[in-house]
């Protein structure tokens, strides 16, 4: 199965995520922000990332420009509950391969998962 990296600010966000992947057999690493997770990509090399939008400091689009930019080729899930049409436009030009709302829609992120893992 895949390791995924979760990055997002919300504990409890990151705990549903975890429980959704686990359930699959996924191994599950986490990160409480931006920096963090660029950190936990370049060092752990996960095959999937889960990326909220919405952070502080450096916000989901941040690093995912930033991720575009260092031509890391990991797929890339946003998840938010800012579902504006801007917001999704943006972020699957810089590279997301797929902007979900929230709360998560179980099946729709495994079938995600079972497509780009």
């Amino acid at each position: 199965m895949a390791k995924i990296l979760v990055i997002d600010d919300s504990s409890f966000q990151r705990k549903i995520l975890r429980d959704i992947l686990e359930s699959d057999s996924h191994s599950v690493i986490e990160a409480f922000d931006g920096e963090k997770g660029l950190e936990m990509i370049m060092d752990e090399k996960p095959n999937l990332i889960l990326l909220d939008h919405t952070m502080p400091e450096m916000t989901g689009r941040e690093l995912l420009h930033n991720i575009k930019d260092k031509e890391i080729g990991i797929p890339i899930i946003m998840i938010t509950a800012d579902i504006q049409e801007s917001s999704r436009d943006k972020s699957l030009e810089l590279g997301a391969i797929a902007f979900i709302g929230k709360p998560v829609d179980e099946n729709e992120l495994k079938k995600l998962i079972q497509e780009y893992c």
